[in-house]
């Protein structure tokens, strides 16, 4: 934890309660859980936002309205 707060300080400030808040901020989203909640992320990207799915939480990426990208499976 005291790695974390002296490194990346800033991290409390963006961390965001609600899946909702994350998708309204942020511009690079990462799922590395397989959580059945994070399987609407990738259709409810805006074009702007990219995606960098570690779990394949879906399929096909295709029909997504933002960049999605798999990596490590």
């Amino acid at each position: 934890r005291r790695c974390l707060e002296e490194e990346v300080p800033y991290v409390p400030q963006i961390l965001k309660p609600t899946l909702d808040e994350v998708l309204d901020w942020a511009e690079v989203l990462v799922v590395a859980n397989k959580n059945p909640e994070y399987a609407e992320v990738p259709h409810r990207l805006r074009p702007d936002q990219s995606l960098v799915d570690l779990v394949r939480i879906i399929q096909s990426p295709n029909g997504t309205p933002g960049k999605y990208v798999g990596l490590c499976w």
